[in-house]
């Protein structure tokens, strides 16, 4: 027995001795019956006599959680060879490391033992020693999952979902206890990285650098320490994210927490007369994972504080200034109590206008987006009013909100009535009402909370633009291969009926400017076929924008979709019946949403309004145009391919570009356009409405850029902010340039700032300035300034152009100017 051990060991070291490094599972090789301690030992001091030192891991994980260590009473972890060789071997000793320490013995134990260990696979600890003096790594019965070497590279290249974080507690390394610090590459849990390391052992074996010897019912396999680095440092450097598993999802998740760091807080009011920190607590949660390229702030007034807050100037609410407010009041709370039983209707109406009043005093003074839930009836009455009554109750209460609140804009109802309607959770919870005064149960809590989510993505304009949909079993029940287009089921009794309705509530997305393509894998024929023909179809061919209707991976048809629309992967959601096509959708394309079917077709219609991705703050006159500017684009695609000239082209399409001072028919377009514009985008500064009647307040210019040729109507797609540069006397600055992705490609980036500087020149300004703030989506706006003819100082990091002269507009655009010069 322990010359099978000895002999399988010696046969993937090699004859020349080293180091070597061996990380073992005895259960996993299943020995024969009487292999023990001594058999084991006997083979590594062979080992050891014939000039091999041994390293045997002996990480000891608890002290992460605080539990002391000892260099000779902490067991390892990670194998019993290490634990035999320290205690039956006079010669070995143990590195002194809280949580990776090795037991080593033989000629390189002192200069391995004696490693500072900085960081834990840093260059100066034993992994980094194990490459230097290329160590040979065994794996005896345990997969390479389990070599630790691996984190060695990973820590050299500073992969960005890994990051060094202190451990400290108590060790005795034989000196006595006193507190030590251990700084370990961590993996970033909020990232959720899965190591796979497979690539890397794959080469290896294709290279020919994997000894591998059989024993017992299992395998000992053993590598080059240095090829493994070799490999490892050259996959890393082309690719950081190489050896996870996700590394597209992780690889969209750092860029987005990158962004997040970049961007100020989103600063978010939970606003109730009860106890609202459940709620807080929910929203935090939603918003964590639907907004991960923005950190938010949300303040909660304390339990019967509101009236206080929303009056005192000097209060933390008034100091806070959230951009947006939730005021989720009902009935009850106002009156403190768990019911209307026992209420004067006077006195609830009477609540009720002064909190509506609240309300409008907060909206005027904070300027934000306010989110006001309606009252209803949640619960049965004891006695008194009747459910009849309380519901007559309930409608003049919510008609004295109606006509304080009705006409105010950035005002945002959530039906209450609705939610709890449709919800199939308990809407009350009396035991958390009389312990903490908390309105709500705690899975009712969450689905207000993905309402706020959903209402906070659309105010910030990452609501989706276009829904891609599958259509077996999502858009009609059954396979169109299988069952032909007399068998789908569409209308009719049930599944078809539900189908019916989920294409109603799709088909109502377009209403508001969302556009519907498909993405199906079927034949294109009897698809489009089926499309057009079946009687109880919503939605025809007509009714989509773009569609791939083939056999390829749906992530690549999505991908050429967003392009054919000139839409970001972050404005698309993914329906589709099927989990697995869901998940590689994700894989590949973590930047598209994807929506989460249930399994009951009688459920979709629900999830889809459900999603927080849908969710709308209010519908602008561009929204309603959108979908069909969808379908000019493909007209002027084609009007461009058959044009002689680009000039001929550009006349073709008989171009108006307006360019319109900010008022109140346009603010909310142009609020807008900051917060979803990201591509064509030269700052991508997200101003709201407040912000920007700030800057025409103080003197800036705030266009709004329309544009109307022989395909569409007149729509308003960019926005041109220009300041006096306060760094420079006599220059101006272009705070802000953006345009729709929409209409790229048709000359008129350059020709606003030709006419920029003419506005500059009116201003008196001297030079015109433009930064460009690089992001990870804005390259189409990188090369603009210098396109128009702007060039790089080089002391400043900005574009400047002179203002002499009058620019000279191209002739194929007419300008259409309603500005006036400052």
């Amino acid at each position: 027995m322990r010359q099978a051990f000895l002999q399988a060991l010696r046969d993937v070291l090699g004859p020349t001795p080293g180091i070597a490094v061996i990380h073992s599972s005895l259960a996993r090789l299943v020995p024969p019956p009487g292999f023990g301690r001594w058999d084991a030992l006997y083979g590594l001091r062979a080992l050891i006599d014939s000039g091999w030192t041994v390293a045997l891991p002996s990480f000891t994980f608890s002290f992460c959680g605080g539990r002391p260590y000892h260099h000779a009473d902490s067991p390892s972890e990670t194998g019993v060879l290490a634990d035999w060789l320290l205690t039956g071997d006079r010669s070995a000793r143990r590195t002194a490391h809280p949580i990776y320490s090795f037991v080593v013995a033989g000629p390189e134990a002192e200069r391995i033992a004696a490693c500072p260990t900085t960081t834990t696979f840093g260059a100066d600890s034993p992994f980094g020693l194990f490459a230097r003096e290329d160590a040979t790594t065994v794996m005896a019965g345990c997969g390479w999952e389990y070599c630790t070497q691996f984190h060695q590279p990973e820590e050299t290249a500073a992969v960005p979902y890994r990051y060094f974080k202190d451990f400290a507690g108590t060790a005795d390394y034989g000196d006595g206890a006193h507190d030590v610090k251990a700084r370990m590459f961590v993996r970033d849990l909020a990232l959720n990285p899965r190591n796979d390391f497979t690539p890397v052992v794959d080469r290896l074996r294709r290279d020919g650098a994997m000894a591998t010897a059989s024993l017992w019912r299992g395998t000992v396999e053993a590598a080059s320490t240095a090829a493994i680095e070799r490999i490892c440092d050259t996959m890393l450097a082309a690719d950081k994210f190489a050896f996870v598993e996700n590394g597209a999802e992780l690889a969209h998740r750092h860029a987005k927490l990158k962004q997040a760091a970049k961007q100020p807080p989103l600063r978010l009011a939970v606003l109730g007369s009860a106890n609202v920190h459940h709620l807080t607590a929910a929203l935090a949660d939603q918003l964590s994972t639907l907004l991960p390229d923005r950190t938010a702030e949300i303040h909660e007034v304390p339990y019967g504080q509101l009236r206080q807050a929303l009056l005192d100037p000097r209060s933390e609410l008034r100091r806070f200034d959230p951009q947006i407010s939730v005021f989720c009041d009902r009935l009850e709370d106002l009156a403190g109590q768990p019911s209307l039983d026992g209420l004067a209707p006077d006195l609830l109406l009477d609540l009720a206008a002064g909190y509506a009043e609240m309300i409008a005093g907060h909206h005027a003074d904070n300027g934000g987006w306010v989110v006001v839930h309606r009252f209803a009836v949640l619960g049965r009455m004891a006695g008194g009013i009747g459910d009849k009554d309380a519901a007559a109750l309930i409608a003049r209460a919510n008609a004295i909100l109606d006509e304080r609140l009705g006409g105010l804009d950035r005002l945002v109802w959530l039906d209450l009535a609705a939610e709890a309607g449709a919800a199939a959770v308990p809407v009350l919870d009396a035991r958390l009402w009389y312990l903490g005064r908390f309105p709500f149960s705690e899975a009712f809590n969450q689905r207000l909370a993905g309402r706020w989510a959903g209402i906070a993505l659309a105010v910030l304009g990452k609501s989706a633009r276009l829904v891609v949909l599958d259509l077996d079993n999502t858009m009609w029940g059954g396979v169109l291969g299988e069952e032909g287009i007399a068998g789908v089921r569409i209308g009719g009794d049930y599944p078809g009926n539900a189908f019916l309705a989920f294409q109603k509530a799709v088909k109502a997305l377009t209403e508001r400017g969302i556009a519907l393509a498909v993405c199906s894998k079927n034949d294109e024929d009897l698809a489009l076929q089926a499309l057009e023909t079946l009687p109880a179809m919503q939605i025809r061919s007509g009714d989509i924008v773009a569609h791939r209707i083939n056999w390829r991976p749906k992530s690549a048809n999505i991908q050429e979709i967003a392009e054919e629309l000139s839409l970001g992967l972050e404005s698309v959601l993914f329906v589709d019946d099927n989990p697995v096509e869901r998940e590689a959708v994700r894989r590949n394309l973590p930047g598209v949403k994807v929506l989460d079917l249930p399994a009951d077709p009688a459920l979709y219609a629900d999830a889809l309004m459900r999603s927080p991705w849908l969710e709308v703050a209010a519908v602008t006159a561009e929204d309603r145009k959108r979908v069909g500017s969808y379908r000019a684009r493909r007209q002027i695609e084609q009007q461009r391919t058959t044009a002689a000239s680009l000039d001929d082209f550009y006349a073709s399409l008989q171009m108006k570009l307006h360019l319109q001072p900010l008022d109140d028919s346009r603010i909310a377009r142009a609020a807008q356009l900051c917060q979803k514009t990201n591509q064509f985008n030269t700052t991508t500064r997200r101003y709201d409405q407040r912000e920007l009647r700030q800057i025409v307040d103080q003197g800036g210019d705030v266009v709004v850029l329309g544009l109307e040729d022989r395909y569409s109507e007149l729509e308003n797609i960019g926005l041109l902010i220009l300041k006096q540069d306060d760094g420079a006397p006599g220059a101006g600055v272009v705070d802000n340039y953006l345009l729709s992705c929409r209409v790229l490609g048709r000359g008129l980036e350059t020709a606003i700032l030709d006419w920029a500087v003419g506005r500059a020149a009116h201003r008196g300004w001297s030079v015109l300035r433009g930064p460009i703030i690089e992001t990870e989506r804005n390259t189409p706006v990188r090369n603009v300034f210098q396109d128009a003819g702007f060039a790089r100082a080089d002391d400043r990091p900005d574009w400047a152009r002179p203002v002499t002269g009058t620019p000279v507009m191209p002739p194929w655009l007419t300008i259409v100017d309603t500005t006036t010069p400052q």
